[in-house]
């Protein structure tokens, strides 16, 4: 049980260190400094300490990505599908794609797209990680990417947004859903649309790539995208286990599924139109 408990403390640190290869601070002589000897003082306290309590609590990173500007306890999270972004997205995206980034987050997707697609729809309901996505955006001067505060379903109305607290962690919560429960969370109302609607709105009348993370509310999404569906070359989505008929219904409608990439609960597939 001890190793467990020591294993998952290192884990964030390996993320990091993988990080530093492609990732520059931005922050002062001070914050970089604090950036690159965070790893000596955790090995100096054995794990005692949190990594993240080691670092500048913002950091502003310049990436091959682009600029992120992110809270330390969010590091993680924010670059955890640098696979996708290196080894499918450059497949997909192109000087004439539209891109729509459904469940944005603070911008990772987004940021890397704006620089190679013709336009970019960013969707993101939570307003913490909404607060950090316009930031991020305006950073990178993404002239091209329009954001859309609103959580995606089925529907047309409001609901319930779920956050959360995660205070025994000190994190900042950017992580939420509109379908599943936490143990202790915030609630905040959001306006929910369809995929469909949202686009009509922003003027879109056909979109390239379409990538999906919602925390388990990818049903709702698919739901309210049917003309979207119809016309989207690719779609890259995380589908929940209670969620598989996704899979299916995405089969049914004339795509194929190319890839499934990761090892958790949760796992990104990759649908290419046939």
């Amino acid at each position: 049980m001890m190793i467990v408990k020591k294993t998952r403390k290192v884990y964030p640190l390996l993320n990091v260190l993988r990080l530093m290869r492609v990732a520059k601070p931005l922050i002062g002589v001070r914050g970089a400094f604090e950036f690159y000897t965070a790893p000596i003082k955790w090995l100096v306290n054995l794990g005692r300490l949190r990594y993240r309590e080691l670092l500048p609590p913002h950091l502003l990173l310049n990436t091959k990505y682009g600029l992120f500007y992110t809270h330390a306890s969010n590091i993680i999270l924010l670059f955890q599908e640098v696979y996708e972004v290196e080894n499918i997205m450059p497949k997909l995206v192109g000087k004439d794609t539209v891109f729509v980034d459904v469940g944005a987050y603070l911008g990772f997707y987004t940021i890397w797209a704006c620089r190679r697609a013709r336009r970019v729809i960013s969707i993101e309901p939570n307003p913490v990680a909404l607060a950090y996505l316009k930031v991020n955006i305006a950073l990178n001067e993404c002239s091209n990417a329009i954001i859309v505060p609103k959580a995606l379903s089925d529907r047309r109305g409001y609901t319930k947004l779920k956050i959360p607290k995660e205070t025994e962690e000190g994190r900042i919560p950017t992580v939420s859903s509109i379908v599943l429960d936490y143990k202790e969370a915030f609630e905040v109302e959001v306006e929910t649309d369809t995929l469909d609607s949202v686009l009509e709105e922003v003027g879109v009348d056909s979109v390239d790539i379409l990538k999906i993370d919602v925390e388990g509310a990818e049903g709702l999404v698919v739901r309210g995208a049917e003309k979207t569906l119809k016309e989207a070359k690719a779609v890259l989505i995380e589908i929940w286990p209670e969620n598989m008929w996704v899979a299916r219904y995405l089969k049914n409608s004339g795509y194929k599924l190319a890839e499934i990439i990761g090892k958790g609960v949760s796992k990104n597939y990759l649908f290419i139109r046939r």
